[in-house]
């Protein structure tokens, strides 16, 4: 079999899906915008959003600029790990995601703690990151309350199919 008896196929210049194809594609943004409409998911935005602007708030100095990319690293995991976790079926390969999110949400926590502790100037965005990680905890509590554990094979670690 030639490459030319395939050439009707799929054009990569013009990689327009065939009726089968669109169907995939509308498929996976229906999965998308469900992914993305979550409560857990919205409000792992509003946290990320909320910590951007904190993040100005922050003086540009070698005191504080550890806290800077430590908390806009875990701000970006909250989002990242919920879509990975919604993108596998495994409760295994679930859980993992959801606490790598409960790691990075109580790493926040305590980097608002330290700098808390270094008189920070601006205390109302700390009570107001701490109230939206309160409210994300509960949201996340009812998220991982959907996985289905009889969804799993064994991972030779033991950690969640005991």
């Amino acid at each position: 079999m030639s490459f030319d008896e395939h050439e009707d196929e799929f054009d990569p210049l013009n990689p327009i899906p065939d009726e089968q194809g669109w169907a995939t594609v509308q498929e996976i943004q229906r999965e998308n915008e469900r992914i993305q409409n979550l409560p857990v998911m919205r409000k792992a935005r509003q946290i990320y959003a909320t910590t951007v602007a904190f993040l100005a708030s922050i003086p540009e100095d070698q005191n504080f600029e550890h806290y800077r990319i430590i908390l806009l690293e875990n701000a970006l995991q909250l989002e990242s790990r919920i879509s990975a976790a919604e993108g596998c079926d495994l409760y295994t390969r679930r859980m993992e995601n959801a606490v790598m999110i409960k790691v990075a949400a109580r790493n926040l926590l305590t980097q608002l703690n330290g700098l808390e502790q270094m008189n920070y100037s601006e205390p109302a965005y700390l009570g107001l990151l701490r109230r939206e990680i309160n409210e994300f905890r509960i949201l996340f509590l009812e998220w991982i309350s959907t996985f289905d554990r009889n969804k799993d094979i064994p991972d030779d670690w033991g950690l969640f199919n005991i």
